[in-house]
C-alpha cells in the first residue's frame, strides 16, 4: 500500500495533465464548431442559398452502452464530436467559392450546380470534393468536356445531369470512370447513343433514362456486337431493331425485351428462336422479313404475346393451324397478316381468336366470307381487308347486325 501511495505522490499530475487536455480539446472543439455555426448562419442569410446539414455521430457514440450518454450531451457536445454532412445548391462560381471559406471540401456530400452562373471553374473544385456522394448539374454554360472533372470525385454514387446546346452526351466517357457510381439519371436532349455506350462499359450502373428527350434509339448489329456482359436494369428505350441475326445471342446481356420492332431487319426462323428464348415478348412486328411459318410455330410457345404482325412475310394457311391450336387463341388481341398467302377459308377461322379486336388481312385472299364469320368475333373492333373483295351489300348488313365494327381499306399508318 505504501508503495502504492508513493508512485501516486509521483504520477499524480498524468491524470490532472489528461484531464485539463481533455477539457481544453474539447473546449476548442466547441469553439471551432461555434465558429462555424456563426458563418454558416451568415451564408443561411442569402435568400438565394438552399443548403442543409446533418450531424453523423461517431462510431463510439453509436454503441449500446454510449449512445444514451451521448444523446444527453448539450447540442454543442454533440456537434463538436460528429462529422458534418452538408447538402447545398450552388447557383453561381462566386458561390462556389464562397463554399469553401465556410465548409471544409470533404463535408459536402450532396451538391447541386444549378443556373447559367455556374460554368467549368467551379468544377474544378472537384479535386478537393473526394466525399461527394450525390451530385446534380444542370447547368447551360458546361460542355461535354468539362465532365472530365468528374473523375476526382471517387465516392460519388449519384448523379443527375441534365444535357443542354453544348453537353450532348459524349463527356459520358469520363463518367465510366467513377468507379462506385450506382444510379445516374440523365435528362433532356443527351444523346443516346453516348447513354448505350455508357451502359455497355458501365454495366453493374443502373439509369433513369425517362426524361430524355434526343433521338429515338435504333440498335443495330454494331450495338449488339459490343455487349460481353450483362447490362444493369435499367428503362432504357429502343425504339426499333435493325438488326440481322449474327449477334443476336447478345440478347442474353440484356433486360427482358417485351415489345419488339423488326420491320428494318433481316431476321429469319432462327432469330426469332433467339429472341423468344432471351425475351418475354409481348409484341412483335416481324414485317418484311424472311420469316417462314417456322416462327409462328415458335411465337405460339410465348405465354404473354398479345400482339402480333407478320405483315409482307411467307406465312401461309399453315400459320393459321398452328395459332388456333395454341394458348395464341386466347392470347392475341392484335393479328396482322397484311400481303401474305392466306386463303379465304382459313381466314375465316381467324374470327374464333377469343380476345381479337384488330384483324389485318390487307393484300390477302379474305372476302365476303370473312365479314360473315367476324359476327361472332363479339371483341372484334376494326378488320383491314380490301375494299374489291367484299360487297356493299354484305357491308351494309354487317353494319346493320354489329354496328361498332370498323372496316378499313389501308394498312394502319405506325
Amino acid at each position: 500500500m505504501t508503495e502504492l501511495k508513493r508512485r501516486i505522490r509521483k504520477w499524480w499530475w498524468v491524470p490532472t495533465l489528461l484531464l485539463f487536455a481533455s477539457v481544453g480539446g474539447g473546449y476548442l472543439l466547441i469553439e471551432r464548431e461555434r465558429v462555424a455555426e456563426q458563418r454558416m448562419e451568415e451564408f443561411r442569410q442569402d435568400p438565394d442559398t438552399i443548403f442543409a446539414m446533418d450531424y453523423i455521430p461517431p462510431a463510439w457514440a453509436k454503441l449500446s452502452w454510449t449512445k444514451a450518454t451521448f444523446e444527453y450531451l448539450p447540442e454543442e457536445f454533440q456537434h463538436a464530436f460528429s462529422t458534418r454532412h452538408v447538402l447545398i445548391e450552388i447557383n453561381s462560381d462566386a458561390e462556389m467559392e464562397r463554399l469553401f471559406t465556410i465548409f471544409d471540401p470533404q463535408e459536402v456530400k450532396v451538391l447541386d450546380l444549378v443556373g447559367e452562373g455556374v460554368t467549368v471553374n467551379s468544377l474544378k473544385y472537384f479535386d478537393k470534393m473526394a466525399g461527394l456522394e450525390s451530385l446534380t448539374i444542370d447547368c447551360a454554360n458546361l460542355t461535354d468536356d468539362d465532365l472530365r472533372y468528374l473523375t476526382a470525385l471517387d465516392d460519388l454514387h449519384t448523379l443527375f445531369l441534365a444535357g443542354n446546346d453544348q453537353l450532348q452526351g459524349s463527356g459520358l466517357k469520363h463518367v465510366v470512370a467513377i468507379k462506385k457510381l450506382q444510379f445516374a439519371v440523365l435528362i433532356n436532349n443527351i444523346d443516346r447513343e453516348s447513354v448505350w455506350g455508357l451502359l455497355v462499359d458501365s454495366p453493374q450502373l443502373k439509369v433513369d433514362c425517362s426524361r430524355l428527350k434526343s433521338k429515338p434509339f435504333v440498335m443495330r448489329d454494331e450495338h449488339l456486337a459490343k455487349l460481353s456482359r450483362d447490362v444493369s436494369e435499367s428503362n432504357f428505350p429502343i425504339a426499333r431493331f435493325e438488326i440481322s441475326d449474327k449477334y443476336l445471342d447478345r440478347l442474353q446481356y440484356l433486360p427482358s425485351t417485351t415489345e419488339i420492332d423488326l420491320r428494318h431487319s433481316t431476321i429469319t426462323d432462327q432469330g426469332v428462336a433467339e429472341f423468344a428464348k432471351w425475351s418475354d415478348i409481348e409484341e412483335i412486328d416481324l414485317t418484311g422479313n424472311p420469316v417462314t411459318d417456322k416462327a409462328v410455330e415458335i411465337l405460339a410457345q410465348e405465354p404473354n404475346l398479345r400482339r402480333l404482325i407478320l405483315d409482307d412475310t411467307a406465312i401461309t394457311d399453315r400459320a393459321i393451324e398452328l395459332i388456333m391450336n395454341s394458348k395464341l387463341r386466347d392470347q392475341l388481341v392484335r393479328l396482322s397478316l397484311n400481303n401474305t398467302k392466306i386463303s379465304a377459308e382459313k381466314a375465316c377461322e381467324l374470327s374464333k381468336i377469343k380476345n381479337l379486336y384488330s384483324l389485318g388481312l390487307i393484300d390477302t385472299a379474305a372476302d365476303d366470307s370473312l365479314l360473315e364469320a367476324v359476327k361472332d368475333c363479339p371483341c372484334l373492333g376494326i378488320v383491314f381487308i380490301n375494299r374489291e373483295n367484299i360487297t356493299p351489300e354484305k357491308i351494309a348488313e354487317l353494319r346493320r347486325g354489329f354496328p361498332p365494327l370498323r372496316i378499313r381499306y389501308q394498312r394502319p399508318i405506325y
